[in-house]
């Protein structure tokens, strides 16, 4: 399985979200620059099976709906 992991801090916290055997079974390719990963998912969608998109978006305007 291919995961794309798109991660805003580029500290290395894979081991809070996944058991070490996880890596080692999988390819993980992780980005934590927006235009590399917007290009990925933009061009490359269908080379992956799973993705991951931890970004925090608590500075982000969001209003009431």
């Amino acid at each position: 399985m291919r995961i794309l992991w798109i991660e805003d801090q580029a500290e290395n916290h894979q081991d809070v979200f996944f058991p070490p055997k996880i890596f080692s079974s999988h390819e993980i390719v992780r980005e934590n620059k927006f235009n590399d990963a917007f290009n990925k998912i933009s061009l490359e969608t269908e080379h992956y099976d799973f993705f991951i998109i931890d970004i925090d978006l608590t500075e982000s305007l969001i209003e009431s709906s």
